[in-house]
């Protein structure tokens, strides 16, 4: 199989789970407050993304989790306003 048309399998696949997550969030927004509902998004994207920034820390780079953090604290004050 060529790189290519796994390429465009993979690109598919996420255009598809995307698109499955409007409904679902529509769903979940209605039922639960939106604050709690980022909350929890944002808490289970922080355990997923976990291990890969404890990699980085530990190759010293410590610059991108400074910039993480920034990036975060600008995000949540986007959300929260």
């Amino acid at each position: 199989m060529s790189r290519r048309l796994v390429g465009d399998g993979i690109l598919l696949f996420v255009t598809l789970c995307w698109g499955i997550s409007f409904p679902l969030v529509g769903n979940a927004v209605a039922t639960v407050d939106p604050s709690v509902f980022v909350m929890v998004r944002f808490i289970l994207a922080a355990v997923i993304l976990l291990p890969f920034v404890v990699m980085e820390i530990k190759k010293g780079t410590k610059n991108v989790l400074l910039a993480g953090v920034v990036l975060g604290a600008l995000n949540t004050v986007v959300y929260v306003s």
